[in-house]
């Protein structure tokens, strides 16, 4: 009879602590998730402003009547690109 009692308390211990351990893996992967969806709003809000920049690259590229000009533009195409790589890293790292 003992025994039975001490089987049921170890059972209730296991299914405890099986239930508490779920509820922290829950927990772990809704900061996972949150993590994740910073990181995706961040992405969308770089793209948006990167997309910006593009259009007036562009339009300055379609305007440039020189090859100085033109050269300018594609620097700005380059510093955009870095820039936005720059805010996609740091985006990450949140």
């Amino acid at each position: 009879m003992l025994s039975w009692i001490l089987f049921a308390l170890e059972a209730v211990k296991l299914l405890l602590g099986w239930g508490k351990q779920r509820e922290e893996n829950r927990i772990q992967e809704t900061i996972k998730k949150n993590k994740e969806l910073k990181a995706e709003i961040a992405g969308k809000k770089v793209d948006k402003i990167y997309d910006e920049e593009e259009a007036r690259i562009n339009e300055k590229w379609n305007q440039a009547k020189t090859v100085k000009d033109k050269f300018g533009a594609i620097g700005d195409r380059y510093r955009n690109k870095r820039k936005r790589r720059k805010l996609l890293d740091k985006g990450d790292n949140t």
